[in-house]
């Protein structure tokens, strides 16, 4: 397993926990990731850019196997 396979698999274990863990006390402790990214998507236009910049990243190195 590569770096950025390593970094992919680390963020959707994180994603997934926070939000379940959010879910679970009625968002007791804070957002999900989910309304979080939202929420700084909406205030920093940028942060919009660099998510979807990941995305491509890590789903064109997951897809074709780039390292």
């Amino acid at each position: 397993m590569g770096p950025l396979t390593i970094i992919a698999l680390v963020l959707q274990g994180l994603f997934w926990s926070v939000d379940i863990a959010a879910h679970i006390t009625k968002y007791r402790y804070g957002k999900t990731v989910s309304a979080l990214t939202w929420w700084l998507e909406k205030r920093y236009p940028v942060v919009h850019w660099v998510v979807g910049l990941a995305l491509v990243i890590l789903f064109t190195h997951l897809e074709f196997q780039t390292p």
